[in-house]
This record gives structure tokens, sequence and C-alpha cells, in this order.
């Protein structure tokens, strides 16, 4: 079975030791995307999900929570929570 996901404010994922960690987190959807990606803040940082699979898109405004593996973009370094089925 997966480790239980380890609770993490969105300002937090910038740590080194966050990166590769199954982690819960959660924020306002800043950007709804396309179904495929969407992303969160806490009103200060921000953290792109990236969905294996189609989520209906929520509006901008809307408060949620994610699970999932927390990861960089390569190149920008931005924080990616990576979700997939199981996760």
């Amino acid at each position: 079975p997966l480790p239980k996901p380890l609770g993490m404010p969105i300002r937090s994922l910038v740590s080194e030791l966050a990166y590769g960690l199954r982690v819960r987190t959660w924020g306002t959807i800043t950007d709804p995307g396309d179904g495929y990606t969407f992303t969160i803040s806490d009103g200060g940082r921000t953290a792109t999900v990236v969905s294996e699979e189609y989520v209906e898109p929520k509006p901008a405004g809307t408060f949620v929570t994610v699970t999932g593996i927390c990861d960089r973009e390569e190149g920008s370094g931005r924080t990616i929570i990576r979700v997939t089925e199981g996760t």
C-alpha cells in the first residue's frame, strides 16, 4: 500500500525535502486549466497540478485539496503536484 500523504502547505513544497514525497496540499484555484492541469495558490506561492486523466475544470476561486507526488518542472523549477490514479 501507498504511504499516507504528508499534509504540507504550498509554501513548504518549494523545499528540496518535499521533492518526490506523496503530499496533500490545499489552495484556491487561480487558473482552471484545461482539465489535465490547473494552478492553485495559498495567497503567496503557487503550484501546478498535473493529472494523467481528465478532471472536469472547476472555476477560479474554488478551494481544493490535492493529493499527489511533489515534483519540479524541468527548466523553470516550478512546483508541480503529479496526480495519478492511486495517489
